[in-house]
């Protein structure tokens, strides 16, 4: 038996300015007949939700998504960095699992030097110190 919590994987999928969140099934019919688990909602609505591109409206996404796949407000240097590499690279449609969004957590804390993440991992995962760590400021 394994002391790592079991959590639930699920598909965050994309379209017309909103997300929404289905189970995890697996084949080529995957969203086929099944009804949304719920839809994410942006912390501002009057940016709302856009991907494609950097700006606030792929900020909303980020926060949201990893709000939800971490069960915490992500630290802001975090939803920065997915947006930067994710969600600014969404097509018009998209889809993405919660595991892969925890394995590039996880990813993105070990760049920082901290290795001990627990599965799910802790409320505070990045202190400011350690994202200037990973991302000097330009010109130095």
């Amino acid at each position: 038996m394994s002391d790592v919590p079991q959590v639930e994987d699920v598909c965050y999928y994309g379209r017309d300015k909103r997300v929404w969140v289905f189970a995890t099934r697996s084949g080529w019919t995957e969203r086929k007949g099944v009804k949304p688990l719920r839809e994410l909602t942006a912390s501002d609505p009057v940016i709302g939700f856009h991907w494609g591109f950097d700006g606030s409206g792929p900020l909303q996404v980020a926060k949201a998504m990893l709000a939800d796949a971490l069960g915490r407000e992500p630290h802001p240097m975090l939803a920065h960095a997915f947006r930067d590499e994710f969600v600014s690279q969404f097509p018009a449609e998209f889809r993405l699992r919660r595991g892969a969004i925890l394995r590039w957590v996880r990813g993105y804390a070990c760049d920082l030097g901290q290795h001990d993440v627990p599965a799910v991992l802790p409320p505070v995962l990045l202190s400011d110190d350690a994202y200037r760590r990973r991302r000097p400021s330009e010109g130095t």
